[in-house]
């Protein structure tokens, strides 16, 4: 009855007796595969193609491509046929709780990506406060080369905005390859950063032709919250959400947009949680 409290069973970790091993399809000594007639689907359609693959690569789609000689064939008729995935927001090596161990680490995440399809992933470089984002994104870089399984690239967080830290975004970019930074409007006294600061790293995001990522929350705001809920007793799961009202993402949602057009700089906002703020 709904008087009665839920019982739930206690979750015990069960694990395979012989590990499995995600293994590629595709490689560079794959040789020619053709796979045939299936529904292709990428970003603007979805129409019935055949794809060549020659070493690990695609190198022709279309309707009835000719069969190399030797080629292995896969039947996909009624079939979908996805690219890759690409998850552009993981956190792989270190949480912004520098305390508080990540779950899954490069190794362990890019597989368990790899098995449901993905495979690419863009982790967070997360520098600390008042330290060097190229020496982070290093450690990042070296972990990645290290244990993960999938293509993976990084993007950085940007903690601070000083000189020093607009050059080494400039370093970042012209001589590491990173295309976007980070930027958060919560984890006040951490990572936070208020109006003019996040104006000034939007205009030195739009020179270097980078694109802009934002965490977009009110960092005041929950703070107090947290306070209030802590002071009466609050201390569960349900305080997350109560911290953190739908109308505060809604609004450093519409903040975040109204400070990238006056910055005209390519806007991405990360993972929103509510329908207000995917609306805005």
């Amino acid at each position: 009855s709904p008087e009665e409290p839920v019982k739930e069973n206690v979750f015990v970790e069960t694990k395979a007796e012989e590990e499995a091993e995600a293994i590629p399809f595709f490689s560079s000594n794959t040789g020619v595969v053709v796979i045939k007639g299936g529904q292709v689907v990428n970003c603007d359609e979805m129409t019935v193609a055949d794809i060549l693959v020659e070493d690990g690569k695609i190198t022709a789609v279309g309707e009835d491509l000719e069969i190399p000689e030797g080629a292995t064939v896969i039947n996909a008729v009624d079939k979908f046929v996805f690219p890759g995935g690409i998850d552009t927001n993981t956190h792989l090596y270190q949480g912004v709780d520098k305390t508080v161990p990540v779950k899954d680490d490069f190794e362990s995440g890019t597989r368990a990506a790899l098995a449901g399809g993905t495979t690419m992933v863009v982790d967070l470089v997360i520098p600390e406060k008042g330290g060097s984002l190229v020496d982070a994104f290093t450690a990042w870089k070296e972990a990645g080369e290290e244990k993960s399984c999938c293509d993976f690239a990084l993007t950085v967080a940007v903690p601070h905005v000083t000189d020093g830290s607009k050059e080494e975004m400039e370093k970042l970019a012209k001589e590491h390859g990173v295309n976007s930074f980070k930027m958060f409007m919560a984890y006040k006294d951490m990572m936070m950063l208020d109006d003019s600061d996040l104006m000034e790293a939007f205009k030195h995001v739009k020179d270097l032709g980078c694109i802009a990522k934002v965490h977009a929350e009110n960092g005041d705001i929950i703070s107090e919250n947290q306070k209030r809920l802590l002071a009466n007793g609050v201390t569960g799961p349900e305080g997350h959400l109560l911290a953190q009202p739908e109308e505060v993402e809604e609004m450093a949602v519409r903040k975040a947009c109204t400070l990238a057009r006056q910055a005209n700089v390519p806007l991405y906002i990360c993972n929103p949680t509510s329908m207000e703020a995917a609306e805005v």
